[in-house]
C-alpha cells in the first residue's frame, strides 16, 4: 500500500489507499516527532514485506 507522510509547520498529513488523516500540534518539535514515527512504521512494513517475499521465494 502507498502511502504519502506530509510535513508542513505544525501539521502532519498522512494519506494512503484507506483515506487520510490530519493532526495539528502546538509546537513544531511534537509534529516533527510523529512525522519521524510514521515514518519509521512504513520503513518497517516495507522491510517486513520485503522479508515475507523473500521467504516465500
Amino acid at each position: 500500500m502507498d502511502q504519502i507522510i506530509i510535513l508542513d509547520g505544525n501539521v502532519v498529513g498522512l494519506v494512503s489507499d484507506n483515506g487520510a488523516a490530519r493532526w495539528d500540534f502546538d509546537s513544531i518539535e511534537d509534529a516533527a516527532e510523529l512525522y519521524r514515527l510514521l515514518v519509521l512504521s512504513v520503513d518497517i512494513e516495507d522491510r517486513i514485506a520485503e522479508s515475507c517475499e523473500k521467504s516465500i521465494d
